[in-house]
């Protein structure tokens, strides 16, 4: 048999859950030396796995292919973290033959990880720490500037080089916010997150009472850094600093041929033909120069790409182009992605509720339930749609 040369351990089992074949991989893995003591026992007896199983069989009942990962204890006392993944084989006739599981150690990788974390903690506090005491002495340096303002007279070349100084300390304040706000960029795993609640949550730190945000997203789900806020809040923060006058801001959604568009515009003044990509590089801008440059990071985290799209004149548009796909389909998996850790890559889908579905196109082999994402928000009416 093929697969028996695998370096993955795969172990076949039959209808009654005994096994029917296993790996030499997998014989060394769960320490058995010979096929012979395995073969016609229930395989939770061969693979310690009580709590596991039930959710593995609802799973593998219900959509024929089951992903998870749970720490197991092999007979000869022996702890191991697996990453396991589970499809059944059906006739012609649409009935089980066979299941068949492939088992990984991933107990090295699982310490690796967890020394990464552990390294990202003590740098995350290193850094903050650091950033606390530099913006404390760049306080002290502004408050002598004032200081000095109204002792010294307004004349030259005093008064320019005083200038200079409170102009160096309030780049150096913006640039040290920038490293705060840049260090939180991948720290934490992308989430789903709802466009109009991001928006609205934090809608009086954006601009002031005059400005009016409206929005037609009510239905979309982004997944994305969780930073994804940030990225509002420059967009509109950028629309009023520089806008020229922006009264209005509106976002709204549509699909085009498979891919969701996410359009943030304003009223403003617009951006000159040639600034279109510019203005999302470092350093530019008339403020810090961060603001559009952190927006498309974060954005690019997950597959997501930002560019600036409107006319000088009529107002900048700001798209975000990715792949779209319909909500209500991923509803009846939010179980498999909140749980079996589904490795399947699609970052920065954007999904919709209650709209035809547009199937996924990432072929196999992925650890996913069903050959489209999956969106663990709430919306549309929760039913399946094909």
């Amino acid at each position: 048999m093929a697969i028996s040369s695998s370096p993955e351990g795969i172990v076949i089992i039959g209808p009654d859950e005994r096994v029917m074949y296993a790996t030499p991989a997998f014989l060394r893995l769960s320490g058995y030396p010979r096929p012979e003591e395995i073969v016609g026992k229930p395989i939770a007896g061969v693979v310690p796995a009580e709590s596991l199983l039930p959710e593995m069989l609802k799973g593998l009942g219900d959509h024929g292919q089951w992903t998870g990962e749970y720490r197991a204890t092999f007979r000869d006392g022996r702890a191991a973290d697996l990453l396991v993944s589970a499809t059944v084989a059906t006739g012609s006739d649409g009935s089980p033959i066979c299941t068949m599981a492939s088992f990984v150690d991933v107990t090295e990788m699982q310490l690796y990880r967890k020394a990464l974390e552990e390294a990202n903690k003590n740098l995350g506090l290193l850094s903050s720490i650091t950033r606390h005491d530099v913006l404390n002495q760049i306080h002290v340096i502004l408050s002598y500037v004032e200081l000095l303002k109204d002792e010294l007279p307004p004349v030259e070349p005093a008064n320019t080089y005083l200038k200079g100084v409170e102009a160096a300390a309030r780049t150096i304040h913006g640039q040290i916010n920038f490293t705060r706000d840049y260090h939180r960029i991948g720290v934490e795993a992308p989430v789903w997150q709802k466009a109009a609640e991001v928006f609205h949550e934090n809608r009086y730190a954006w601009g002031p009472d005059t400005l009016t945000v409206r929005t037609d997203v009510d239905d979309v789900g982004i997944y994305a850094d969780p930073m994804l806020e940030k990225v509002f809040y420059n967009l509109l923060d950028n629309a009023v600093r520089h806008g020229g006058g922006v009264t209005t801001v509106t976002v709204t959604f549509r699909e085009e041929d498979g891919t969701g568009v996410i359009v943030v515009e304003d009223d403003g003044s617009g951006v000159p033909e040639g600034e279109k990509e510019r203005i999302f590089e470092r350093g530019v801008g008339k403020n810090t120069g961060f603001g559009l440059f952190l927006t498309r990071e974060v954005l690019g985290l997950t597959g997501i790409s930002i560019h600036e799209t409107g006319r000088k004149g009529k107002g900048p548009g700001s798209n975000w182009w990715c792949r779209a796909v319909s909500g209500a389909e991923g509803q009846r998996h939010r179980s498999e992605r909140e749980t079996n850790g589904c490795m399947h890559p699609h970052a920065g889908d954007i999904f919709y509720f209650g709209r035809p579905r547009l199937e996924c196109e990432y072929p196999a082999p992925y650890y996913c339930p069903e050959p489209h994402h999956i969106n663990p928000l709430r919306g549309g009416d929760g039913q399946h749609h094909t």
